[in-house]
Parts: structure tokens; sequence; C-alpha cells
């Protein structure tokens, strides 16, 4: 029932963007937003609005997406580009990196790490972390360190959101990682949870997600103007590091 909804929803907002394409008598554009303004942090904003000002015959359209959606709905053409995470792999699909930022614990006020303002990744080798099961696996690898550390047993947790991501923090009383700008501006934050700085984490990726093969130009030019946003407006973003514009 929960699913058929989430489909009907869908649905019920595919007819009012068209609706509201035809009255605007212009062309639909829709960026999908990974957690929404959390998705490239404080450059979001000035990404979707030099889009928009290259492109005013356009309908610009904005969606926020999930853990899973960022990968679904750009596959499926629920949108048409997204700012998405790594990693981002699938066949069909390409992500052109634009900058890293460090990764966080987010630590229940319960956990004995919470009071620490930094860690090294072997402090957490034995931390049971949670195990976001709806997403896809090298997602889910990757948001444990599972590469990094000796793996106990994830506790499950079916959140594709932020906050209830966070919600399942406090309820196992565990911590978790989460990328910097998601602590800023997707989570809970303080005083909920504590921000824990792990001194050798991987950074989380930053980029531009769409299908693989020809692109529509205005793709294309979305791309070009968030590569150029980046450049730019980079140290807006605390501790971020621009990266080079090429198809990853």
């Amino acid at each position: 029932l929960v699913h058929a909804r989430r489909v009907l929803r869908c649905v019920a907002e595919a007819r009012r963007e068209v609706s509201a394409c035809r009255a605007e008598g212009g062309r639909a554009f829709t960026v999908g937003l990974t957690s929404g303004r959390a998705s490239a942090g404080e450059l979001t904003g000035p990404i979707l609005e030099a889009f928009r000002a290259a492109h005013p015959d356009l309908a610009l359209r904005v969606r926020e997406l999930d853990f899973a959606e960022q990968f679904d709905e750009v596959l499926h053409g629920g949108v048409d580009v997204a700012l998405v995470r790594s990693p981002y792999e699938h066949d069909d699909l390409v992500m052109e990196p634009l900058f890293s930022e460090p990764s966080v614990l987010v630590a229940s006020p319960e956990h004995p790490l919470s009071g620490l303002a930094e860690v090294p990744l072997e402090a957490i080798e034995a931390e049971p972390m949670l195990d976001v099961v709806r997403a896809p696996r090298a997602w889910r690898e990757f948001w444990s360190f599972s590469e990094l550390r000796d793996e106990p047993a994830g506790r499950p947790t079916h959140a594709l959101g932020l906050i209830d991501y966070c919600l399942d923090v406090l309820k196992h009383a565990t911590i978790s990682p989460m990328a910097q700008s998601g602590w800023r501006f997707g989570g809970l934050g303080s005083p909920t949870l504590r921000s824990v700085k792990v001194i050798d984490a991987p950074h989380s990726v930053i980029g531009i997600g769409y299908r693989a093969g020809p692109r529509r130009a205005e793709v294309a030019t979305f791309a070009e103007i968030a590569h150029v946003v980046t450049a730019e407006m980079i140290a807006m973003v605390p501790d971020a590091v621009a990266l080079p514009a090429s198809v990853g």
C-alpha cells in the first residue's frame, strides 16, 4: 500500500508538471537533488540559478531524491539530470565529478565516541554501523567504510533520507558516516546528534548524474555551468576540493 501510494503521488506530480509546462508555454527540464539542498551543499543554489538564467526558455523543475532515487529517477527518466553522490555505478549511468568533501561520523549522544572531536579510522574498525538495505550495494559498502575496516554485522535500516537515517542512528545508539554537507543541511544536526571527524576517512564526491549515451543539449549545458560555478565558488563549501571537469 505504501508503494502504491507513492506511485500514485508520482503520477499526480507528473500530470501537474505537464499542465504547468503547457501553461508556461515552455519545455520542461527537471533537476534531481539528492537529499535536497545537501546535494551540492552551498553550491546547490548557485548552480540552479546559473542554469535558470542561461535557459529562461525552459520550465525548470526540481525534485528531491533519496539515496535510491538518485539512481532510479535518472535511469528511468524521472529527472533529466541530478546532483548526486558517489559511488554512482551503473552501466547506463554517467557521473561527472564536481568536487569532494570530507565525511564525518554522526554519533548518538549515548555512544562513547560522541564526545570526541576526531578519531582515526582504526578507532571504529569494530563498530557496527547502519546498513542502508534499500540502496545499491556499492553505495552501502562505501557509506559503512566496509573496505577499510573489519566489518561487524550491520544494523539494517530502511531509511532512504537523511532525517530517517539520523533517527535510526539514535534508535540504535550507534555511529554512522555522513557527508559533511549532509550534516550541515540535511540531518538532525546538533545537539540531537554529535559530529565526529574521521581524520583518514574517504571523501564524498559530488557530481552530475545522467543517462549514458547521447546527451540532451540542456544536460551538456547544465554540466558546463555546474563546473564553472564549482571552479569559481568552491571556497563556499568548507574543506571542499574542486575536481577536474572530466566524465567518469
